[in-house]
């Protein structure tokens, strides 16, 4: 399971997390989408990367925000978590869900998409060749 945001412990100090995983991600969503959804908070995020398949390029559902500082992922937890996502259908009863990202910190979450993506690159080389 993903690692839980404890607001409690973000707001007193203890938990100084700040790469957030995103999960249940609309299929049509783009990362442009997604940023678009937390445009309130685009002054304290300075990165977000959705996941896409290798050979389709669609999103797999989920990705990754940083927030600049540990003082945003209470307030930013709370506004987006467990809502509906703004552009889909009334019947798309998907909610987003936030949890913290396995990285620890912005250049960990950033080295690990930058890998993943030689990775895709060189096994679509193998596949190409």
């Amino acid at each position: 399971a993903a690692p839980t945001i404890n607001v409690a412990a973000v707001r007193s100090g203890a938990d100084r997390r700040t790469a957030l995983m995103v999960r249940n991600i609309p299929p049509s969503y783009t990362r442009d989408d997604v940023y678009a959804e937390f445009a309130a908070f685009h002054h304290v995020i300075d990165f977000v990367h959705v996941v896409t398949h290798r050979a389709t390029g669609a999103n797999r559902g989920f990705g990754f925000v940083h927030l600049v500082a540990p003082a945003h992922v209470a307030s930013f937890y709370t506004a987006f978590n467990g809502r509906t996502w703004a552009r889909t259908p009334p019947s798309d009863r998907r909610r987003c869900a936030l949890s913290y990202a396995t990285h620890a910190d912005k250049h960990a979450l950033v080295r690990n998409v930058m890998e993943r993506e030689a990775k895709a690159r060189s096994a679509n080389d193998a596949d190409d060749g």
